[in-house]
């Protein structure tokens, strides 16, 4: 299965102290799962696990996840930037940050519509949230 990845799953993944760290490690040992995600998502994630766990664990996860034949991480463009802002108007009801919306623009770039997150508001972009 191939999939997008949100902060709150990389970040429950990699956090111990996340409600979500059991579930989310199950996820990740799913065999023939693939992720990508975004870099804005990666700098996301990063500055998180920075400020609540310290560097050391910060900068241990992005080298794991550049490594991790696992997980993608892609740069969006400039038109990929108009997008996002596009995507952020068309959900003007929908709490979706602009780290969310990348996801959305890359899910419709790559024509992948499943997301491992544990945020329900990509369910109301239409999207369909792994885990269930």
């Amino acid at each position: 299965m191939r999939a997008l990845l949100d902060t709150s799953a990389s970040y429950a993944f990699a956090s111990p102290s996340d409600q979500h760290h059991a579930e989310a490690r199950a996820v990740f040992r799913r065999p023939g799962l693939q992720l990508v995600t975004t870099s804005i998502v990666v700098g996301e994630t990063y500055t998180l696990l920075n400020d609540r766990h310290g560097y050391g664990m910060a900068m241990r996860w992005a080298e794991a996840l550049h490594a991790s034949a696992l997980t993608e991480a892609v740069h969006l463009g400039a038109s990929e930037e108009v997008q996002i802002w596009e995507t952020l108007r068309a959900f003007a009801g929908v709490p979706l940050s602009y780290q969310d919306a990348s996801l959305v623009v890359l899910g419709r770039l790559l024509h992948l519509n499943d997301i491992f997150t544990f945020d329900r508001d990509f369910r109301q972009a239409g999207m369909h949230v792994v885990p269930g």
